[in-house]
């Protein structure tokens, strides 16, 4: 659980374009959308084997990455992520995590591995 948060941390962190300490949810998107270019190497317009880097170490680097991602957005099965599928999130990231509704993420929003516990999690 400690190692999602601190992934959710970097991801909120990275994309907070003006660095005020917080993410809004168009910085978020915007993200998002970079991430998405960044792994379609190839400009098909999806995420799939075809997008691996040359060398080998490069290779299972993102070999790693695509298959800790399609589980989660490869929505149709078919071993490729296109861009609709990357933008349906099944769980707004800001419903969960904007505990004070005003649109933008901080990290003080964000749950501690003790609070999650806490709760069960």
């Amino acid at each position: 659980m400690a190692e999602m948060l601190e992934k959710v941390t970097k991801i909120l962190t990275d994309a907070d374009e003006n660095e005020d300490g917080k993410t809004t949810k168009e910085e978020f998107a915007q993200h998002r959308g970079e991430m998405f270019s960044k792994l379609d190497r190839n400009d098909d317009g999806v995420i799939n084997r075809k997008d691996k880097p040359k060398g080998p170490i490069r290779k299972k680097k993102y070999s790693e990455a695509l298959n800790a991602v399609l589980p989660q957005f490869d929505k149709d099965l078919d071993g490729t992520i296109t861009r609709v599928e990357w933008n349906t999130m099944e769980r707004d990231p800001f419903a969960l995590l904007d505990a004070n509704g005003d649109g933008a993420i901080e990290k003080s929003e964000i749950p501690s591995p003790e609070m999650l516990e806490g709760a069960g999690l």
